[in-house]
């Protein structure tokens, strides 16, 4: 009888635990966001309005864009460049490994990543350059 009476505590306590890493994740997400940063599809990521424009690609789950938190914010405050953001959707984007392949790309059904965190350089409606990696992107947002 005791075992009868724990199990629905039980359950109601992974239910719990679940919906708060959920609402923890979805604060990650929704922590990049303010008036000058936009989330945008996959899709979008080569037609936005203006000239030229940056496409950071993070995934709520990502220990690198985790990390990598602060420095973008610090360079959104100091850079007069936009930034889009999209959260990474396995079922969207394709993963692949030679990314610098992209450079020059203008049809987005040919894009691809090879991992979170990633970062675009867009221009005119195409890849002008391509990051990938703590190292790359980080490496970039600091200069």
């Amino acid at each position: 009888m005791k075992k009868i009476r724990t199990l629905p505590i039980l359950i109601s306590s992974l239910l719990i635990s679940c919906n708060n890493q959920t609402t923890s994740e979805n604060n990650i997400s929704s922590s990049y966001l303010s008036k000058q940063e936009t989330l945008i599809t996959w899709d979008e990521i080569l037609n936005q309005n203006e000239n030229s424009y940056l496409v950071y690609v993070f995934s709520v789950t990502c220990g690198h864009c985790i990390k990598l938190k602060p420095t973008i914010e610090n360079f959104l405050k100091i850079s007069e460049e936009k930034v889009y953001f999209i959260e990474f959707n396995e079922e969207e984007i394709p993963i692949k490994e030679d990314y610098k392949s992209l450079i020059g790309e203008k049809d987005v059904t040919k894009m691809f990543i090879k991992g979170t965190p990633s970062l675009f350089r867009i221009k005119n409606g195409t890849v002008n350059d391509c990051l990938c990696g703590y190292n790359e992107v980080y490496s970039f947002l600091i200069k």
